[in-house]
């Protein structure tokens, strides 16, 4: 009769038992963190969501995939843009290397335009050359040969004179003597056409064997000077004419030269001309590649902080793409939330919170983790926690700075710093 009783006793004790056991897990948290100025915060009016992770396991892989394309993506454009830039500091280091020999070119040029510009106004002051490999005279030996033409002109023209005095002058005096010759001798003439005794003789005249004297001196040395000074003046002249010549023949070579030289350093004029247009071209190429260059740094330097900042956008499309959560509850002032969980199975714990510190400086938290399951020995009948008040003791949580995302904490679910 006592066997018969056991069984439907023992039967109860199991019901009873399977009664008593718990189907909820209370939740109990606090988000407490500490700030980069040292002081403790916590955190109020934030939302702790609650998910079952086997519903989050497909949305985190789809998020994961998405992220870490546009994460591929976003490091290919650096590696373009890098590459980009580079290119363009070739393009500037080529024309930079460019105009530093246009910049030797023109120099070049330049002094070559100097000597020729020295040489042209050398020629314009009259220095000539005889020919293309001598060199211009210098301005002694021109005026030396100005100062022999000159002389030679004045020789001339004091042959020319003295050849006008023997030719003028001279026969005047001979024929004034000539005069006289032929008043004496009419004298002579008129005292032996008198009547005389034959004892007394006529008076002489001496003056004329004085005055034929004369005159033939002065005739034979007219004839002597004449014939002196016409040679003299011949010699002059062929002098004067050669001297003549070769000045015309030094003026019309140092005309050619100068007109030479003048082409010459008009050609060199639109060589350096082509040179500097050139230079300026390639500066203007430099200076834009500098410029593209510059907004590819630009450029660049957003891509890469964007790159630095990408888990913080990769954490961003994590929860967007969460959906709403099963559960949720929200901290109070003091950074404490309470929930009860109907299910005693593990579950993911998500909060995103921002933290004012100063005007300048901001903080960012997030956390997303898994929770592992009630320990199964504290479901049995004997084995529960109560409280006083015969409540099972509830889980206690704490979001803080070491299980947020982005302190490596081993149970997020989300891997900071993401790889591609």
């Amino acid at each position: 009769m006592a066997q018969s009783f056991r069984l439907p006793f023992a039967l109860f004790l199991c019901l009873v038992a399977n009664a008593c056991q718990p189907k909820h897990r209370p939740i109990e948290g606090t988000i407490w963190i500490v700030l980069k100025n040292a002081d403790n915060s916590k955190l109020g009016l934030v939302d702790v969501g609650f998910y079952d992770p086997q519903v989050l396991t497909p949305v985190i892989e789809e998020a994961n995939k998405k992220a870490r394309e546009e994460l591929a993506g976003l490091q290919k454009n650096i590696s373009a843009q890098e590459a980009i830039i580079s290119d363009l500091e070739d393009q500037r280091k080529k024309e930079e290397d460019a105009i530093a020999g246009l910049a030797d070119e023109l120099g070049n040029i330049r002094s070559r335009l100097g000597s020729v510009a020295s040489e042209l106004a050398n020629l314009t002051n009259g220095e000539t050359a005889e020919s293309d490999e001598e060199r211009p005279l210098d301005q002694e030996i021109r005026n030396s040969k100005v100062a022999e033409i000159r002389n030679s002109k004045v020789a001339l023209e004091n042959i020319r004179r003295e050849i006008d005095h023997w030719n003028q002058e001279v026969p005047a005096q001979i024929a004034d003597l000539r005069s006289q010759l032929a008043h004496v001798k009419k004298l002579d003439f008129e005292e032996r056409s008198k009547m005389r005794p034959y004892t007394q003789a006529p008076p002489k005249f001496p003056e004329i064997g004085e005055l034929e004297r004369e005159i033939k001196r002065l005739s034979q040395e007219r004839k002597e000077k004449i014939d002196s000074l016409t040679e003299r003046q011949r010699m002059s002249v062929d002098m004067l004419a050669s001297l003549e010549e070769r000045s015309e023949a030094s003026q019309k070579a140092g005309l050619q030269a100068q007109a030479k030289s003048g082409k010459k350093a008009a050609s060199l004029e639109k060589e350096a001309s082509v040179v500097e247009k050139k230079i300026e071209e390639a500066r203007a190429r430099a200076l834009a590649r500098s410029g593209e260059a510059a907004s590819a740094e630009k450029h660049l330097e957003t891509l890469r902080s964007r790159l630095k900042s990408f888990n913080q956008e990769y954490e961003n499309i994590v929860f967007s793409a969460l959906p709403a959560p099963a559960f949720q509850s929200k901290t109070d002032a003091e950074g404490e939330f309470r929930i009860l969980l109907p299910y005693r199975g593990d579950f993911c714990v998500t909060a995103r919170a921002t933290r004012r510190v100063t005007s300048d400086l901001q903080e960012n938290y997030s956390w997303f983790f898994r929770v592992p399951p009630r320990d199964e020995d504290q479901d049995k009948l004997f084995g529960l926690v109560y409280t006083p008040w015969g409540k099972p003791e509830p889980d206690r949580l704490l979001l803080s700075n070491d299980n947020q995302i982005r302190s490596g904490f081993s149970d997020s679910l989300v891997s900071h710093p993401l790889k591609p």
